[in-house]
């Protein structure tokens, strides 16, 4: 997804939700049932120093959704395109190994961000081995700061591991593990109120594409 779009989120005190404008410059279509959109930048703009334009679009989306709308974030690209690559629960040291090297024999141009997710247990490899400038990302982490939650990870964990970015929302963690829209939206609140960059992941289900609900199950989201 080429980042040069301008993203809306509108949140309340209880529920965030993350759209798309209607004008795109350049897009690409995810092949599988989810979308990652990514952007390095935001502005808020609360109250009564939002615009006559900026209002009237967080009002029309609200009214859309059924839902009022108490502030609105317009996030702004890079103007790079990011390519995102989650390795998931794959890989072993060997495999990653030749991956790392890979991927250092290539080029990356100026207007490119990659960004790189391998599994949690081999992150600390993989920023030892890839050359900048490609980035790393953890595949998730907690709502809130650490604790007494056995498997999590959280966001102060990934910054004073120097992880900049973490993927939140992913389909899988949707269908697989019950994640739910408003959990979504608080993790990346933390995430981002701890300075770690947020890849916030959208996206169908393939029976909710078939059924025509995919636009649905985007603005909800």
């Amino acid at each position: 997804i080429y980042n040069k779009q301008k993203w809306i989120i509108i949140g309340s005190a209880h529920k965030t939700m993350m759209m798309m404008t209607m004008s795109f410059n350049t897009t690409t279509t995810a092949s599988n049932a989810s979308c990652s959109l990514a952007s390095s930048q935001k502005t808020s703009v609360r109250g009564g120093r939002a615009n006559n334009k900026l209002r009237a679009q967080k009002h029309a989306i609200a009214r859309q959704n059924g839902r009022r709308a108490s502030s609105l974030v317009v996030c702004d690209g890079t103007g790079k395109f990011v390519v995102g690559g989650n390795w998931k629960c794959n890989g072993t040291i060997d495999s990653i190994d030749k991956l790392c090297a890979s991927l250092n024999s290539g080029k990356i141009t100026a207007d490119v961000e990659v960004i790189c997710a391998p599994p949690m247990v081999y992150i600390d490899r993989v920023q030892s081995k890839l050359k900048a400038p490609y980035q790393i990302a953890a595949q998730n982490c907690w709502v809130s700061k650490g604790g007494a939650f056995t498997g999590e990870v959280s966001a102060e964990m990934l910054k004073d591991a120097n992880i900049p970015w973490v993927i939140l929302g992913h389909s899988e963690r949707r269908s697989l593990c019950g994640e739910t829209n408003e959990f979504v939206g608080l993790k990346t609140k933390y995430a981002l109120d701890t300075g770690v960059k947020v890849v916030a992941c959208i996206g169908e289900s393939l029976a909710q594409r078939e059924a025509g609900d995919t636009l649905n199950v985007w603005f909800a989201q």
